[in-house]
């Protein structure tokens, strides 16, 4: 089905990246960063760009009753964030700019500035399966910390000779 192409498209990722995390270091600075980063910006950049897609739809506008000033005051309020999530989904040097934290906010404050915009969002989350996508992301998360090869150092018993292995 077309909307289960995020959280397909997220297994595959996150398939991935566990091959990765699998024969990487087992460094907490490393997993945050080059696998859960860009998984995360991943799966929020493209919430909030397909937000910013529907907002500039006339036909979505009216089902949800949002006015073209709102749409002009969201647009503007989360311009920067909107273009963020176009490089995120175009380029990989931006692929720990959106967390999950810079979603929540964003929900939060779209709330506040108008409950049918948020509605608009709520529907996207449902269509696309976010809380599936979200719970996976979790799971991914908390599985990573216990991939990775730790770095050991040991002396025989002479003192001659140090052993340098991955485990």
């Amino acid at each position: 089905m077309q909307e289960e192409i995020l959280f397909i498209s997220l297994q595959e990722i996150i398939k991935k990246a566990k091959k990765i995390a699998s024969i990487a270091p087992a460094d907490s600075e490393f997993q945050n960063k080059e696998l859960i980063g860009p998984i995360e910006a991943y799966l929020f950049g493209n919430m909030i760009r397909n937000f910013d897609i529907n907002l500039a739809r006339e036909e979505v506008l009216q089902e949800f009753k949002i006015s073209k000033e709102e749409a002009k005051k969201i647009s503007t309020r989360f311009r920067k964030l909107f273009k963020t999530s176009i490089s995120i989904l175009k380029d990989e040097d931006n692929m720990n700019s959106i967390r999950e934290d810079d979603y929540k906010q964003f929900k939060n404050e779209l709330k506040k500035i108008s409950d049918n915009a948020f509605k608009l969002l709520c529907g996207l989350e449902e269509l696309v399966e976010y809380d599936r996508c979200l719970e996976t992301l979790n799971k991914f998360k908390n599985e990573v910390k216990k991939l990775g090869k730790t770095f050991k150092i040991k002396k025989d018993d002479d003192n001659l000779r140090i052993t340098v292995s991955w485990e």
